[in-house]
């Protein structure tokens, strides 16, 4: 994998984390393994509505050599996190 992509990957990597970790602090702020799922759904929403199905809605920035839809990736990635919080916080019996 070329070096531009691994950086995209990184930047993607890095905009799941930070998108989960605020959905968990707004959503389930006293569990402790809360973090996990809105991460893990900020990462596959980017995954699939990015790479796999190509949506695209906005403006197209140069990122690394490809061509990118930040902001309406970085929407995406935070109404997921937000989801998966919500989910999280429904389906645990400790998040209660």
């Amino acid at each position: 994998m070329p070096a531009a992509a691994l950086s995209l990957f990184a930047l993607f990597v890095g905009v799941s984390i930070v998108t989960g970790l605020i959905a968990w602090r707004i959503i389930i702020p006293g569990q402790r393994w809360g973090w996990i799922v809105p991460i893990l759904f900020s990462f596959g929403a980017l995954y699939v509505g990015g790479h796999q199905l190509r949506i695209a809605v906005g403006p197209m920035i140069g990122l690394f050599g490809f061509q990118v839809a930040l902001l309406s990736d970085m929407a995406l990635a935070a109404a997921a996190a937000l989801v998966g919080a919500a989910v999280w916080r429904l389906l645990a019996p400790s998040a209660r």
